[in-house]
């Protein structure tokens, strides 16, 4: 059996352009009440998150498809927001910079200007079975990270469409020997 490999770059030049250009001072982190569950004090499940403050930060996750091979697939999506996207019951607070919360105190070094980076993901799609069969990966921005200037904490998105389209976060610390993995499932 022969396979072939191609490799499909879908990243989204626009979504790097806009991490590279933001200079965050945010004051507080809200999530969408549909679709939040903690698992534990440092990870969950939330269907989008907003930062609010300057700029307004929207993130959730996104549905496209790939020109060739044909195929769905569920990047990270952002955007600058209006501010009437963030007014509404339908967004709890998460965490703020004068909060008093463990989950505040944990995430104050968020709102001191933390780094953005995006995180790629791959997606493999085999196409039909036997001596011609041919397996492409897609690749594109999956997710999403937030990191302290210093690299000792951070917070990860991962796009999932497991049982609906949400984002699979996760805190990370550096001095309690939590390690930055490539891959991690809630």
């Amino acid at each position: 059996m022969t396979v072939a490999s191609l490799m499909v770059d879908e990243r989204d030049q626009g979504l790097r352009d806009l991490v590279q250009s933001i200079v965050p001072r945010w004051r507080e982190m809200r999530v969408r009440k549909r679709f939040f569950k903690r698992f534990d004090e440092d990870r969950f499940i939330i269907a989008s998150f907003i930062m609010i403050g300057t700029p307004l930060f929207l993130c959730a996750v996104d549905a496209k498809t790939a020109p060739w091979p044909r195929i769905d697939y569920f990047p990270i999506w952002f955007k600058i927001a209006e501010q009437n996207e963030v007014d509404g019951d339908e967004l709890l607070p998460f965490a703020r910079t004068e909060g008093t919360s463990e989950l505040d105190r944990k995430l104050q070094w968020l709102f001191d200007r933390p780094v953005l980076r995006l995180l790629e993901s791959e997606d493999e799609v085999a196409d039909g079975r036997g001596p011609d069969a041919k397996q492409d990966i897609l690749c594109f921005y999956g997710g999403l990270e937030f990191s302290d200037p210093a690299g000792r904490y951070a917070f990860q998105f991962r796009a999932s469409d497991q049982s609906d389209f949400v984002l699979r976060a996760r805190l990370f610390d550096h001095d309690d020997g939590t390690t930055w993995p490539s891959s991690w499932v809630p």
